[in-house]
């Protein structure tokens, strides 16, 4: 598992971001055959502010977007073995 923060504060404006991800991975290997599987999901959450100035405006936009990933892996092979 994996965790990632991180905060910016510049300006007047802000991002905050904090994203997960967890995974697992196998192999079998029976004589010189093999199967890799690996499944995982992530997921970022952040919270925008911007600060927006013009002449005779003064406002803060902000937004909370938000989304996840999912991963899927499959593999298999032969282990040749050349030479003696």
């Amino acid at each position: 598992m994996n965790a990632a923060k991180s905060w910016l504060n510049d300006a007047g404006s802000t991002v905050k971001l904090d994203g997960y991800t967890l995974g697992i991975y196998k192999t079998y290997f029976r004589e010189a055959f093999y199967i890799d599987g690996q499944a995982g999901y992530g997921w970022n959450s952040l919270d925008n502010s911007r600060r927006i100035i013009f002449p005779g405006i003064d406002r803060t936009a902000t937004a909370k977007p938000s989304g996840g990933q999912t991963t899927v892996y499959g593999g298999t092979g032969y282990d040749f073995q050349f030479g003696p």
